[in-house]
Formats: structure tokens, C-alpha cells, sequence
């Protein structure tokens, strides 16, 4: 796929996953404060995070969500919210060369929890794990 003239996505294994983007649900694409307060009922859709994703999708990218939280339940959460025509698939992508695992195979993943390995950083990302300031940004 070709973005503002750059090709990306060269290097990945199926034509799907070069425009695939796989999303984190909980404080990602739903608000999110505790499982203790969102534990049986996910929080609202986040605006910032559906007005993203349209956008990819407006480009022609496929939405995923990807998350621990039990898949019937973000189903029933994205047909509530009416969010059926921007998510593509929950936790189980269609496009998944057979014989992977189930992490979803994408271009990017968003996620409140992510941190990012740029190939030099490793200590840093240590540090930021061990001394506590990798934090969501809902606990900051």
C-alpha cells in the first residue's frame, strides 16, 4: 500500500495484513477506568479513537480489534454503539495465514499499554517498566 507517496507494509506476510490495523479495546477504543467499573459493561466509545479509525477505514484499511475482553461481548458492544460498518473483525482476523497464532497479524497496533521497540531502545523500555512511569494514560 502506498501512503503520501511512501510504500508500507513491504515486508509483511499477506497482501491483507500490509492495510490491516489491529485496535485495543479497554482505554482504547472504550473509555476505561477499572475493571472493577468496567468489568461486566465496557465504557463508551472514545470519539478521538472513532474518528481515527474512520479515517483508516475512509483509506481503505481494515479495522481489527484485538483484546483479552471476551469477544461476544465487544461484538455486542460494537452493535449497541453502531460500529458494525467500522470494525471488520474481534480477536479472530479472517485474513490470518493459516498455521499462525491468534495474535491478529497487522501493520500497526494501538494500544493504551503499548510501548514502543524502535530496535536501540530495549534498556529504555526496561526502565520505564521497572521503575513504574509506563503507565496508562487513564492512571497518569
Amino acid at each position: 500500500m502506498e501512503v503520501n507517496g511512501k510504500v508500507i507494509g513491504s515486508n509483511m506476510s499477506t497482501e491483507k495484513s500490509k492495510i490491516t490495523v489491529a485496535v485495543d479495546f479497554d482505554a482504547t477504543l472504550a473509555n476505561y477506568e477499572s475493571w472493577e467499573k468496567h468489568g461486566v459493561n465496557p465504557g463508551d466509545p472514545r470519539e478521538d479513537v472513532v474518528e481515527g479509525l474512520q479515517r483508516l477505514k475512509d483509506a481503505g484499511w481494515i479495522i481489527g480489534i484485538h483484546s483479552t475482553r471476551n469477544t461476544e461481548v465487544i461484538k455486542k458492544w460494537i452493535v449497541k454503539h453502531n460500529l458494525s460498518e467500522l470494525i471488520d473483525f474481534v480477536n479472530d482476523n479472517p485474513n490470518q495465514p493459516e498455521g499462525c497464532s491468534s495474535k491478529a497479524i497487522a501493520f500497526a497496533y494501538i494500544d493504551d499499554r503499548g510501548v514502543r521497540y524502535d530496535g536501540t531502545n530495549m534498556s529504555k523500555v526496561v526502565d520505564s517498566i521497572l521503575d513504574g512511569t509506563m503507565e496508562p494514560y487513564y492512571k497518569e
